[in-house]
């Protein structure tokens, strides 16, 4: 495995839909950053092409507010890609 450092800007989050599991902004992130195809997104892992990798917990909290229409803001993780 590889660790990158993801961002996840505003034009994710304005592009973003929620309760969508591949628009989700952290998605939008995942495959600009790695070009991985990410085919997932869920409340607690990233389900890539290549395996799944369990979501960091703040990077849970924030699919979870996007979802349920909080404001959020950009923000960087590190995540650990196959």
């Amino acid at each position: 495995m590889k660790t990158v450092r993801v961002s996840v800007t505003k034009r994710d989050i304005a592009e973003g839909v929620p309760l969508d599991t591949q628009m989700c902004p952290v998605a939008i992130a995942i495959r600009r950053t790695t070009g991985v195809f990410v085919v997932d997104v869920t409340d607690y892992q990233f389900q890539f092409d290549s395996g799944n990798v369990d979501l960091p917990k703040r990077v849970a909290r924030f699919v979870d507010a996007f979802d349920f229409g909080d404001k959020v803001r950009p923000f960087t993780f590190t995540l650990r890609v196959p």
